[in-house]
Order: structure tokens, then sequence, then C-alpha cells
């Protein structure tokens, strides 16, 4: 299990951070050493991007372009749309650190307050999450 919080700044928009999330979270994967991936979010329109072949040069453009190249280095990777029901873990620990200033993370021990909410890998604009 990995879990963590990233701080973003100077991001335009919600849209561009969900974006910018999911790229950090396939980075970190990749990191950590993962060969298959199943990335989650309850961002529908990224992940519709992500699984398009087509170009539409919105704002998150270079950004989900970047995701996709990435994705190629994993033996299997794949995009999947989970409401935000399905996506608890990236809430409660999105919640619990509002006002934070620096990146924490944790490799095998994620704190007490968030096992019960880890049943997948997802990544959020502040947070994510694998088990």
């Amino acid at each position: 299990m990995a879990l963590g919080f990233r701080v973003n700044s100077h991001v335009p928009s919600s849209f561009t951070a969900e974006a910018l999330t999911v790229l950090r979270g396939l980075q970190f994967t990749r990191e950590l050493g993962f060969n298959s991936v199943l990335l989650e979010s309850d961002s529908k329109t990224i992940i519709t991007k992500l699984k398009s072949r087509e170009r539409d040069y919105l704002e998150v453009d270079l950004i989900t372009c970047d995701t996709k190249l990435l994705a190629t280095n994993f033996e299997s990777c794949s995009f999947s749309f989970v409401g935000q029901n399905g996506n608890k873990p990236k809430h409660a620990l999105a919640a619990a650190d509002v006002g934070q200033t620096h990146d924490r993370f944790w490799i095998e021990e994620a704190p007490t307050q968030f096992r019960s909410h880890s049943r997948f890998f997802s990544f959020s604009p502040s947070t994510f999450n694998d088990k």
C-alpha cells in the first residue's frame, strides 16, 4: 500500500488539477516499480480523454498526452471512471489534509484513519492510495 498527499500550487483549474493528479499517480506507481496499473478517477472527462486517440486541445491536452505516453511504459495500464462514491479514499485524505503546505507520502503503512477506505489505486488532486 502506498498513500500520499501532494500539494498543487499555481494550477489554473480543478480540471487541470485532476489531469495532473492522474499523471502524478502514474509517475508514482512507475517509481515504485509497478508493471500493471488500473488507474481509477472520478473525473469522467479526464478518463474519456485518456481513452481517446484524438486530441482536442483543451487546457489539459498536453498533460493527458504525457499520461498516455507514460502508460506505454507499463506491461498493462488501463483507465477507469468511478463515481465519487467509488473514490472515497481520495476524498477522505483530501479532507484530512486541507491546509497542508508540503507533500507527504507513506509506503506500506498508511495512517489508521485511511486504511478502511483503501481498496484500489486512485490519485486525486491531493491524494493517492494503492492496495
